[in-house]
């Protein structure tokens, strides 16, 4: 699956909202259909009480500056026992790529739902992350 993913990375147009998350930006670049990626500090939330097997939703999302990218997903096909029970919940920094489902402004809030192809943690820090919060 890994090798297969990274093929279809090299041909997709992927917009990196990492340095460019904030309103005025965003709405300029993105809309339904195009693929995102983004490495934030997202919040995982249980969305159902399942503790095993199909059906553990998971609510993930990143909320700055009146912007929010959000997604659900079940916990049950993440990769491995630790992703499940560590690197996917809590409040952790992740790299997320997905598709834009849609885009909802309201209240002078704007959400941005996707439709989660991959994510990761522990990966190397992005080069903004590493300018902004580490220097």
């Amino acid at each position: 699956m890994q090798e297969l993913f990274n093929e279809v990375l090299k041909t997709l147009p992927l917009i990196d909202l990492t340095d460019k998350f904030f309103k005025s930006v965003i709405n300029s670049l993105i809309k339904p259909g195009v693929a995102v990626a983004i490495q934030a500090a997202f919040y995982f939330k249980d969305q159902t009480k399942l503790t095993g097997g199909r059906g553990q939703r998971r609510l993930c999302y990143y909320h700055r500056d009146k912007v929010r990218i959000e997604f659900e997903f079940d916990a049950y096909e993440s990769t491995s026992n630790s992703a499940w029970a560590v690197h996917l919940r809590g409040h952790k920094v992740a790299l997320v790529i997905g598709f834009v489902t849609s885009i909802i402004e309201e209240n002078d809030e704007l959400t941005i739902i996707i439709s989660c192809l991959a994510m990761g943690c522990h990966l190397g820090e992005h080069e903004y992350r590493k300018e902004k919060y580490f220097s």
